[in-house]
């Protein structure tokens, strides 16, 4: 009896033998990254079955991309990523940190996520707890100082 692997171990393994996926490469055929990856894992599929199999498969990407990149971290593979200015959407992903410089994209798409945050626990605080909105206010402004001077 072969024991089955989980899918995100499939796709970990997909992404460290491939190492970098990029959404500009593929000149607008796909969406986001989720597609493109989709795409590469069928690549020794014929065009009929890749047709009929590229939503499915990129519905599973999409739901196990997170798991797998974590996978690949706990194995010591990190994987950066890298939005577009001002995108929602990952530009492309990569194992190696000195593709499109990702490693400083990743941090500073890491530190803004941190900010964010920040930002809006405190506006929670604001409209929950009145009371201590100076404390929080003052707390905020030097936590983001902190983190400005990371940069």
């Amino acid at each position: 009896m072969t024991k089955q692997i989980p899918f995100y171990v499939e796709l970990a393994e997909h992404i460290q033998a491939i190492g970098t996926f990029d959404l500009t490469i593929n000149e607008g055929q796909y969406p986001n990254i989720h597609w493109v990856i989709a795409r590469s894992m069928l690549e020794g599929v014929s065009e009929f079955d890749r047709h009929q199999l590229l939503s499915y498969r990129y519905s599973q990407v999409r739901t196990a991309f997170n798991p797998a990149l974590n996978y690949l971290k706990d194995q010591g593979i990190i994987v950066y990523r890298s939005r577009g200015n001002g995108k929602r959407n990952i530009e492309y992903i990569s194992t190696d940190p000195k593709y499109n410089g990702c490693k400083e994209l990743d941090f500073n798409r890491q530190l803004n996520n941190i900010q964010s945050k920040v930002e809006s626990f405190a506006d929670n605080v604001k409209i929950m707890h009145p009371d201590q909105v100076p404390l929080i206010e003052s707390e905020a402004k030097r936590f983001n100082n902190k983190l400005l001077s990371v940069k």
